[in-house]
């Protein structure tokens, strides 16, 4: 089980990149280029308990982004990031 942190990246299945955003210190979203999603949504093993698309497969350490919003951009590359846990295949 990977417990996700504030400022961290995740790649979701679908292929997109957000941030894990907090409130009152604590993380509760995860933020994308269109759209959020709340981490009570996720299930202890960061799937989707709705849609699969949503599935987390890649999380990274994100204290090294300097401006968050180039996480949305598609020529993002992941591997400068700390990899946190990536699902296998």
């Amino acid at each position: 089980m990977v417990e996700l942190k504030v400022n961290q990246v995740v790649r979701i299945r679908k292929g997109k990149n957000g941030v894990v955003m907090s409130f009152n210190d604590k993380p509760s979203l995860i933020v994308f280029d269109s759209y959020c999603a709340k981490l009570k949504d996720y299930d202890e093993n960061l799937k989707h308990k709705k849609h699969a698309e949503y599935d987390i497969v890649g999380v990274y350490e994100g204290k090294e982004v300097e401006n968050y919003q180039d996480v949305y951009r598609k020529k993002f590359d992941l591997s400068t990031l700390e990899e946190v846990y990536v699902e296998k295949a």
